[in-house]
């Protein structure tokens, strides 16, 4: 039995607790589907083991899932409740309308996820897709926080691979808010290590990021975003490619006011044109790991 067929028969099963059983590696070792040596190599790592299962996993997802549920647009009770929950930020509150949030709120993420599953497995087949894991979770983490405020009244959906150093890895995103959303892909909290790799890459291969930068800034779309430092860091690089050299940390994103767009599938199908034409950067960016 390969783990495709495991899922068709018990579909609630993860991914993540499937990779954790050894039996999926008798299922591989036993059916020899990749055999001798490339079985060795895939042993040695659960994300070459996630490779292995990413597009069965993704076509039963479809089966299973998408098929459900067609995006159709946030509706103004999405945006009704953020607000109201950022004015009543508090447990009572928000059991008395967990019904709410679970329709008007989270309901949409999961459906908007579905929709941007073959795209983004496009883009990388190791992303994590499972709705639990994309979907920000709707409590705060209140245990290092002054605001002791149990809720977010903003909700995102973030796609990345499923690491542990996830914080330096680079990530797609789509954020809202009762005002605004946002979206982009970038690193959450990039060190100076990673960022000194970064700038030594572009400098060394220069005419690979000025085609990517210069597609992105044809584009329009998206900004180059993070905090700069406040000293020039010498170079020798174009003008063009000072603004991506002098970050502390780095993201591309685009933040719009609540339009029409959201209310229907347009946002999704924005969402995922507009994630396409960061891939060559994303890949860049990965690249900078095997430097």
């Amino acid at each position: 039995m390969f783990y495709w067929q495991f899922l068709e028969q018990f579909p609630g099963t993860s991914l993540e607790r499937m990779v954790d059983k050894i039996e999926l590696k008798i299922f591989i070792s036993k059916n020899n589907y990749y055999g001798g040596d490339n079985y060795q190599r895939i042993k040695k790592s659960n994300n070459h083991i996630i490779g292995f299962v990413a597009q069965k996993t993704v076509q039963i997802y479809r089966r299973n899932y998408m098929a459900k549920n067609n995006f159709n647009g946030f509706t103004h009770d999405t945006l009704y409740f953020l607000n109201e929950l950022s004015l009543n930020n508090n447990k009572t509150w928000f059991e008395q309308n967990r019904d709410r949030y679970k329709s008007s709120v989270l309901s949409p993420f999961i459906e908007l996820g579905g929709y941007l599953t073959d795209t983004m497995n496009k883009i990388d087949p190791e992303f994590e897709l499972r709705p639990e894991k994309i979907i920000s979770r709707i409590n705060r983490d209140v245990r290092f926080s002054k605001d002791k405020s149990p809720y977010r009244s903003n909700v995102w959906i973030s796609y990345k691979k499923p690491l542990k150093e996830w914080i330096e890895s680079p990530t797609f995103f789509f954020e809202l808010t009762p005002y605004s959303y946002r979206y982009g892909m970038g690193f959450y909290s990039a060190t100076k290590a990673a960022m000194d790799v970064f700038r030594t890459e572009i400098s060394r291969r220069t005419d690979e990021f000025l085609k990517i930068a210069a597609a992105i800034a044809k584009d329009g779309i998206f900004s180059v975003e993070g905090e700069a430092y406040k000293r020039k860091i010498e170079n020798k690089l174009p003008e063009k490619l000072q603004e991506w050299y002098q970050k502390k940390n780095l993201y591309l994103m685009t933040t719009s006011d609540i339009g029409d767009e959201l209310f229907d599938s347009n946002i999704a199908v924005k969402l995922a044109s507009d994630f396409k034409t960061l891939n060559k950067l994303y890949k860049f960016l990965w690249s900078m790991r095997r430097a």
